[in-house]
């Protein structure tokens, strides 16, 4: 669909309505061609993911008019809630018309790893996608403890081709981008990146008991172990932006009969295999904790080069159809049982292997 009309894009942030980077990336949308307007937390969210949550005043949540430096002419508000409650607001009937896209930070320290889940600037993102809105969250690396001037001009400098690329996307595309909080002439090539394990930092918590009672006491402490080659962690500490598609949460079929999936029991199956046969597995079978992710790479059928499309406009969908996967080379029976367990068991075989040892209660 084309329309000559400017895009409408929300600005929102978690660090607050009076974060330089907020205003720093309404500018750049501005600059980009957007059809601008403010909307952030009406003081510091850090931390809140998804959270809906609002200061309520009965069924009224309050919002301030704001003027932001440099950006007389920008609608903008200070909202008493917190990222991702602004966002559904927008859609819900608060904005009209309805942004087009959701442009979220510049954010105060990096976003990584599956430490991103707990991000209010993610949040705020993966919120717009469940709107069919495509959506940006932008961070800088710029440590815990944030320098003097952080180098918001590193983020403008690449903030046009990674609109591009969000534009490039179907509805409800959802990117993370992160870059190095050095100069312009420092920064490396934008990197495509998969998320790595941890974020940035992790905390320990305490359980300390004293005269005042007993209290949990965080603790940030900064992750030593060297990051995993080709990771947003790792290639952000070599000085590369680094661009990665998140997805928001889905569901996954099967879970209550065994798919073709190739579906493999987890750690209570494998015990419940222990109980079966002491000492081994049940014939044929493989246990282990299957990994999920909130987030994948960007699209392999459509890369950082692919078809650029100017913000001024709406995009044609540049993403082909991609086909199945092959099936896998030997088939595998699956288990009857609610468990999914899988079993290379003849197919004449017509009871699970759990079935023959009465002693052992399946799981409700």
């Amino acid at each position: 669909m084309a329309s000559s009309r400017r895009l409408r894009a929300l600005i929102t942030n978690d660090d607050g309505i009076d974060s330089p980077g907020l205003a720093a990336l309404a500018a750049g949308a501005r600059d980009a061609g957007f059809e601008v307007v403010v909307a952030a937390p009406h003081v510091d969210a850090s931390g809140v993911g998804g959270s809906v949550m609002s200061v309520r005043d009965g069924d009224r949540t309050l919002i301030h008019r704001r003027e932001l430096p440099g950006l007389p002419d920008v609608p903008a508000y200070a909202v008493e809630g917190h990222p991702a409650y602004i966002v559904h607001s927008a859609g819900r009937g608060w904005l009209d018309p309805t942004p087009d896209v959701v442009l979220s930070g510049i954010n105060l320290g990096a976003n990584l790893g599956h430490a991103v889940l707990h991000s209010g600037t993610v949040g705020a993102a993966l919120a717009a996608s469940m709107h069919g809105w495509r959506a940006l969250a932008v961070s800088l690396d710029s440590g815990w403890v944030p320098p003097p001037h952080p180098h918001w001009d590193s983020v403008l400098h690449l903030l046009p081709d990674v609109l591009d690329i969000l534009l490039a996307g179907p509805d409800g595309t959802v990117l993370s981008l992160n870059v190095p909080d050095r100069p312009i002439a420092e920064i490396g090539e934008l990197r495509e990146a998969r998320l790595s394990t941890f974020g940035a930092v992790q905390v320990r918590v305490d359980h300390r008991s004293g005269e005042h009672g007993e209290a949990l006491h965080s603790v940030v402490e900064e992750i030593s172990a060297p990051a995993e080659p080709g990771t947003d962690a790792a290639l952000l500490a070599a000085g590369h932006p680094t661009l990665t598609e998140l997805v928001s949460v889905s569901d996954r079929p099967g879970v209550l009969a065994g798919s073709a999936s190739g579906r493999r029991a987890g750690p209570a199956s494998a015990a419940l295999d222990r109980a079966v046969s002491p000492g081994r597995n049940a014939r044929g079978t493989t246990s282990g904790p299957r990994h999920g992710s909130i987030g994948r790479c960007a699209n392999a059928t459509r890369g950082p080069n692919g078809p650029r499309t100017s913000p001024a406009r709406w995009p044609r969908s540049s993403a082909p159809a991609s086909g199945p996967g092959s099936s896998p080379s030997a088939r595998r029976r699956s288990c009857s049982r609610v468990c999914g367990l899988w079993s290379t068991r003849p197919s004449n075989a017509t009871r699970c292997p759990r079935e023959r040892s009465p002693s052992v209660r399946r799981p409700r």
